[in-house]
């Protein structure tokens, strides 16, 4: 069976080695898993310049990934912010699918809500916010992003988050006032898409799941009525990596390997 490449696209103040069960898994089912850390996410030791790096160059970044390695129509597994630059990135190469996990959601959709607000407050702890480097202290994570893991599990993963990019963070948050558009996706969006939306997501809430649904009414849409932001070490993971993996079976053999598949017969 011609089964995809699957290419990880971590979120905000993450890095690639975030979801080491999910990996595990998928590498399990026979998928050739890759994780990019997107530029100077491979380290916890901040540089000044993570603070400037735009939407854009992440979902630069990932697409000369992508094309350096000659992936034919991969599936992109997109967290968080890692969803809109899967999106990004699929507007401009054909993919053949998309895992959105709580992801953001491209122009157009208000992510400003109480607790998404108060779960990125430390953000505008620092002027000018929008091009300083930013890193979620301990209570600000807890609440917002690592609510549903258990204490000693929440302390684990938040001593390994990264500083990331005020910038970014305000092309999503205030997309209105981006005179660039830089999170405007007006090219269709290739690949089949499966969306994931967690109840009790306190940074990406509800809304914003609902809104890619609206987006893409195609799409196969899993709600988890009892998880987080996180996933990664949640109650269920499992069961989500084990859906994704069904789902990465079913999707319509790419092009490129029906092509081999003829010139070996």
């Amino acid at each position: 069976m011609n089964l995809p490449d699957v290419v990880f696209c971590h979120g905000m103040w993450c890095h690639a080695e975030v979801a080491p069960a999910m990996e595990r898994t998928l590498v399990a089912a026979g998928l050739r898993y890759h994780k990019p850390n997107l530029p100077d996410h491979g380290s916890t030791q901040p540089r000044r310049r993570i603070g400037g790096y735009s939407m854009r160059d992440y979902a630069r970044y990932v697409e000369e990934f992508v094309t350096a390695r000659s992936l034919e129509e991969p599936v992109l597994v997109g967290h968080s912010m890692g969803g809109l630059v899967a999106q990004m990135v699929a507007s401009r190469v054909e993919v053949a699918g998309l895992v959105l996990l709580n992801s953001v959601a491209p122009a157009g959709v208000n992510h400003i809500f109480p607790r998404s607000l108060w779960s990125t407050r430390h953000v505008f702890s620092s002027w000018p916010f929008w091009s300083r480097p930013q890193r979620p202290p301990w209570p600000v994570a807890r609440y917002g992003l690592l609510n549903e893991l258990d204490e000693p599990a929440a302390r684990e993963v938040h001593a390994t988050m990264r500083h990331d990019s005020g910038r970014a963070y305000s092309e999503i948050v205030f997309w209105w006032l981006d005179r660039g558009r830089t999170i405007t996706i007006d090219r269709p969006v290739s690949g089949e898409k499966l969306i994931f939306a967690s109840g009790r997501d306190r940074i990406i809430v509800p809304h914003v799941a609902r809104c890619l649904r609206a987006r893409y009414p195609e799409a196969d849409y899993v709600a988890l009525p009892d998880n987080g932001h996180w996933i990664f070490g949640e109650a269920g993971d499992q069961q989500v990596y084990r859906r994704i993996v069904e789902w990465i079976r079913r999707l319509p053999r790419s092009r490129a390997g029906m092509a081999e598949q003829a010139v070996a017969s």
